[in-house]
């Protein structure tokens, strides 16, 4: 099984994240590509101005797990221009999600994550599972653990899957 890591990080808590799915993928015999998006113009708010530094391929991937932070309320721009130009397959497993500094996930966070899920439906990828990590509440550590552990069954159940049809 195929499984790519495509993260946005401006101060490396995603990033953090995204590194520790991709361990504990690593510690269930699974291997996953890790990746980082970078844009010329990070600040940027608005996806359309967004230039990305280069535009990772999806298409290869059994399964994509995708991560970004949270700007001004919405999903990152970066990760926006991102979904709009990568390349992708009907029906492919993605799971989302993200991380932002405000301690409950209505403060943005659920926004972001309806704005992730209909980037990737919008390309034809079946969204299974999302999270919101917030950065500033008590429980984060717990969160993260859940999204790892949550994010990593759902790999394994989607290898499983995969093991019966062939």
């Amino acid at each position: 099984m195929k499984i790519g890591i495509v993260i946005h990080s401006k101060t490396g808590h995603t990033a953090g994240v995204g590194q520790g799915i991709q361990s504990k993928l690593k510690e269930e015999e699974l291997i996953a590509e890790y990746q980082t998006l970078s844009a010329r113009n990070d600040g940027e708010m608005k996806a359309e101005l967004i230039e990305l530094e280069e535009v990772p391929s999806l298409e290869d991937y059994d399964v994509v797990i995708l991560g970004a932070p949270v700007r001004g309320f919405s999903l990152s721009a970066v990760m926006k221009q991102y979904l709009m130009q990568a390349k992708t397959r009907e029906n492919q497993p993605v799971l989302c999600f993200v991380t932002h500094q405000f301690p409950f996930p209505w403060m943005g966070g659920n926004q972001a994550i309806r704005q992730f899920k209909a980037a990737c439906e919008s390309k034809g990828m079946k969204v299974i599972q999302t999270k919101v990590v917030d950065w500033s509440n008590k429980n984060r550590e717990a969160t993260i653990a859940s999204l790892i552990d949550g994010f990593a069954n759902a790999v394994q159940g989607l290898r499983k899957d995969n093991e019966k049809v062939v």
